[in-house]
């Protein structure tokens, strides 16, 4: 059963419109002598570090606004309202959406970065060029195993013992939020994953 989201309130309206807004922003970028920024598949245009790099964060932090955000508006109104009573609660909201993106752009950095250590390494060696398939199938492989390491079970173990009155202190709110949130984005995405 998937949550529901009142879309005529005025803040699921206001993240809506910041979507919106970043959507239009990816096609006016997209139509743009700056289009080639944005491709996945023109990452040799935007490596080198420096401004380059602040190039790909921008791109990317759009695209989290514009594709991203929407779908986990369910989350954030259901945080919102949790957290309806408190005085912070725009500051808490606030951190939930700040937290959300910006892991999300750390990982993006963390692509980049990868990506091209990955290029230079490829560069470097004939042999990897022509079994470009083992990158993929350690990528799966690592994937897989994590699955089974001890910070993957603690981390479900102590998220499921967490409860409403941690709730009870801005640190403790924004601990919360950030546990709430990485918890139903992972319960979520799985669901998704398997067409439920």
């Amino acid at each position: 059963m998937w949550p529901s989201t009142d879309l005529r309130r005025p803040f699921a309206l206001s993240l809506l419109g910041l979507s919106g807004l970043a959507w239009l922003t990816l096609v006016l970028w997209g139509q743009s002598p700056y289009a080639r920024y944005l491709s996945h598949h023109s990452l040799d245009e935007v490596r080198g570090g420096g401004s380059l790099m602040g190039v790909f964060a921008a791109g990317w932090l759009v695209m989290l606004v514009a594709m991203m955000l929407p779908t986990r508006l369910p989350l954030v109104m259901m945080f919102h309202i949790m957290v309806n009573k408190r005085p912070d609660k725009r500051q808490l909201t606030g951190l939930l959406l700040i937290g959300y993106l910006s892991m999300w752009t750390g990982f993006g950095m963390l692509v980049y970065l990868g990506d091209s250590a990955l290029h230079a390494l490829v560069a470097n060696y004939a042999w990897l060029v022509d079994h470009a398939w083992t990158f993929t199938a350690a990528a799966l492989l690592l994937a897989g195993l994590y699955q089974f390491t001890p910070s993957n079970t603690t981390a479900w173990t102590s998220a499921g013992r967490r409860s409403a009155s941690s709730l009870s202190t801005g640190v403790a709110a924004a601990n919360a939020a950030r546990r709430f949130y990485w918890v139903f984005t992972t319960a979520y995405s799985a669901l998704a994953a398997a067409g439920r």
